[in-house]
């Protein structure tokens, strides 16, 4: 934003530890919660950092922690990349709102190789056999249907994969 002034922020979050959300919608620092997979993500705001995504980020998406999941099953299989269930919380709210970022020049900041395997192999488990016994039949009918699954398959291809080349090359 400070070099580009038209550049929109979007800024993502755990259903489950929304206090920056919840935190812009009434305009004070707002106590923090603790219950997300994104355990990297279980901070509190601060009055340093509260003015300064007041000031800069334009909305907030917040995001469950299947759709975390399912968004760093999805980064670990595409893009070979160890990525932790914080860092997939940003692709999470774009699959969550691909309308927003449709036809627009998209970067997501993926960052992050702390994981405890055990801990988010469980919680796949644990959400899998909530859902479904099957973890690609969980994926394509209950949480992106035939339509968002189509979506996530085109920016995978179409956006996400050469915008990393981009980054590689």
């Amino acid at each position: 934003k400070y070099f580009s002034p038209e550049t929109k922020v979007i800024a993502a979050e755990p259903e489950g530890s929304d206090d920056a959300y919840r935190s812009m919608l009434s305009g004070k620092i707002e106590p923090a919660q603790s219950q997300s997979i994104a355990d990297g993500l279980l901070t509190s705001l601060g009055d340093k950092t509260f003015p300064i995504i007041q000031e800069y980020v334009s909305e907030i998406i917040t995001v469950s922690d299947a759709e975390i999941l399912s968004s760093l099953k999805l980064i670990w299989e595409n893009l070979k990349v160890i990525a932790e269930p914080s860092c997939a919380v940003v692709l999470a709210a774009v699959l969550r709102k691909p309308e927003i970022f449709k036809g627009k020049q998209v970067a997501l900041i993926l960052s992050g190789g702390n994981v405890d395997l055990k801990k988010v192999i469980a919680a796949i488990n644990q959400t899998t056999k909530k859902l479904s016994a099957d973890w690609d039949a969980y994926m394509r009918e209950t949480l992106y249907h035939n339509r968002v699954a189509y979506q996530t398959n085109e920016f995978l291809t179409n956006d996400l994969k050469p915008l990393a080349q981009d980054m590689v090359a």
